[in-house]
């Protein structure tokens, strides 16, 4: 019988296994509630700014031209013109997607505009809060009234403004909200905490506060009580996460998702902030070389007298470095730290660089490294990474549109949505559409749409190019048969008879007699073949009716002046060369 311990008999039911290797410290200060989530999400987001950038750069590159379809093109121009440069959609998405990129979610609200109307309780006149005397005490509006020429109690009544450039979007703080979520239906109901900073302000009575803010949250606020929105008055984008986490209607950022590489990233970076707090730059220390006897600087100095001697030559160098210093005995000096010559920077990159990949952001590609033959696959994984993003944003656009038009009494589009990010990029494709449309086999607004141009407005602009342009030739064909008449009048030509340049009863330009040149309407082809034409005459003309003939065209048609001189110009080179060719062969 052996007197040892079996392996196999559990003496002492101890394990001798290994410890749980998830349990690292990053799981001990794992936030626990969604208050906690939210705040830890937003400190994440404000201290690592190269996630924050890389992050930014991946909601803005989604970010395309707002494509509206199903309505009149009138309709399309003044709600594209709304959207871009009133309530200035492109600017509300990207700071929409960084609170969804931050926090994994994004509250927001159409805030309409209305205007409060005060009613008096004695003669029940009314006035504008904004044109009237008023305060507000005790939770009520007290204001003069100029029939009853006191101040009295007063009413209001919150009437909407169909004013368009006072419509805005407000985002909400997400710490703020507590959301009642239905585990079946998956319907849910948002109350928000009314911050106390605006809590006091509304009972003090604050004038800016009182006027614009809704009654509903006045109410709220009196009473201390959460306030409780209408279905449809918050637009909760969230980033969806397993079936099996109860977020109880939260969205969940990545970045909690990777919270154990963020805090490993972090944890590089305090430590290495140590290292380059303590051991980068040494500490310098001077003491008097230590003698013996009377050539002790200790026994025979004052250390005080020596330290301020020493920090006053140490001031003087620093003013001017080619100053000459003297010490009455010898000094040692020894530098303290600075072990670290060089930091940790690979391992920060490597570990950010993991934390970026795992949140679906491709280091590469925010490097800008990637090569040019990987690109079109790496794109076109990446754009599958963020499907949720795009299809979110799309759905607040129509959710935006359809309440401010529902509002403004608008015509609301069948259809808003972002464009493709592989339409709006990718020029072979939009060649390929250009192409197709001048086959009418698609569309020009579809051919358009990724140069953002309105076929429309564009055509319109071509007929009013043309039409000015038309208008300034008629013009200037004008100017000149009234010049030509001047100068038929100074040489006694009967009205309405044109002459030439020339010497009286000459031929006018080129068999054309004295008839009056003009290019209006002609298209350039036609401008040109007549230019050859008569150049082809004017070579064979003598010198001086030559001259005339062109100084007639030049005042006339100087477009065409000049298009014949370089005519002619080409019809005597070419003369001159069959001449030299013919030399050349014998025979002349």
């Amino acid at each position: 019988m052996s007197c040892g311990t079996s392996l196999l008999s559990g003496a002492g039911n101890q394990s001798a296994g290994f410890p749980d290797p998830f349990l690292d410290m990053a799981s001990l200060v794992m936030p626990k509630n969604s208050k906690d989530i939210l705040d830890l999400s937003e400190r994440l987001w404000m201290r690592n700014g190269t996630y924050r950038m890389a992050a930014g750069r991946i909601v803005r590159y989604f970010i395309t031209r707002v494509a509206l379809d199903g309505t009149d093109p009138q309709s399309q121009s003044r709600l594209k013109e709304f959207l871009d440069n009133k309530l200035g959609v492109v600017e509300n998405l990207s700071l929409i997607g960084d609170d969804f990129m931050a926090y994994g979610n994004s509250l927001t609200s159409v805030v309409v505009p209305f205007r409060r109307i005060l009613i008096c309780s004695k003669c029940h006149s009314e006035m504008p809060i904004d044109t009237c005397d008023w305060r507000f005490e005790s939770w009520g509006f007290k204001a003069f009234c100029h029939k009853c020429k006191k101040m009295t109690p007063h009413s209001h009544d919150d009437r909407p403004e169909r004013d368009e450039s006072r419509i805005k979007v407000a985002r909400w703080a997400p710490q703020q909200f507590h959301i009642l979520h239905h585990f079946y239906s998956q319907d849910a109901q948002y109350y928000w905490k009314i911050p106390e900073r605006i809590r006091q302000e509304l009972a003090r009575g604050c004038p800016f506060h009182v006027q614009h803010t809704p009654w509903e949250i006045i109410q709220a606020a009196h009473k201390n009580q959460y306030f409780k929105f209408n279905p449809g008055v918050v637009y909760h984008m969230k980033e969806q996460t397993l079936a099996g986490v109860d977020s109880q209607g939260w969205g969940v950022s990545r970045m909690l998702a990777t919270f154990a590489q963020s805090y490993y990233v972090q944890m590089l970076k305090r430590y290495n902030e140590a290292l380059v707090s303590d051991y980068l730059a040494p500490m310098r220390i001077v003491t008097p070389r230590m003698g013996s006897g009377p050539m002790d600087p200790t026994m025979v100095s004052s250390m005080a007298q020596f330290k301020g001697r020493f920090m006053n030559m140490v001031k003087q160098h620093r003013q001017d470095p080619a100053t000459w210093h003297f010490m009455p005995f010898p000094i040692d000096y020894q530098a303290l730290g600075g072990e670290v010559r060089l930091t940790a920077p690979e391992l920060i990159g490597q570990a950010m660089d993991e934390q970026l990949n795992a949140v679906g952001i491709p280091a590469e590609l925010y490097k800008g490294t990637l090569s040019l033959q990987a690109m079109p696959t790496a794109l076109r994984l990446f754009q599958q990474t963020w499907p949720q993003l795009v299809s979110a944003m799309n759905g607040w656009l129509d959710w935006a549109v359809s309440g401010i038009c529902t509002h403004m009494n608008w015509d609301k589009p069948d259809s808003v949505k972002l464009e493709p990010v592989t339409m709006a990029d990718d020029v072979e494709l939009r060649q390929t559409w250009l192409q197709l449309a001048a086959s009418n086999l698609v569309s020009r607004r579809t051919a358009f749409a990724p140069w953002q141009l309105d076929p429309e407005e564009e055509q319109r602009k071509v007929l009013e190019e043309q039409a000015a342009f038309k208008d300034m030739q008629d013009e200037m064909a004008a100017d000149m048969q009234q010049r030509q008449l001047s100068r038929d009048a100074m040489a006694g030509a009967p009205p309405g008879q044109a002459m030439a340049p020339g010497a009286p009863g000459q031929a006018g330009a080129a068999g054309q007699g004295t008839d009056q040149i003009s290019t209006v309407g002609m298209t350039p082809d036609e401008m040109a073949a007549q230019a050859e034409g008569m150049a082809a005459e004017l070579v064979r003309m003598p010198e001086v009716e030559r001259k005339q003939q062109l100084r007639a065209i030049r005042e006339q048609a100087p477009v065409l002046h000049s298009l014949v001189t370089a005519s002619m110009q080409k019809e005597r080179s070419a003369a001159g060369s069959a001449g030299r060719a013919a030399l050349a062969n014998g025979e002349m």
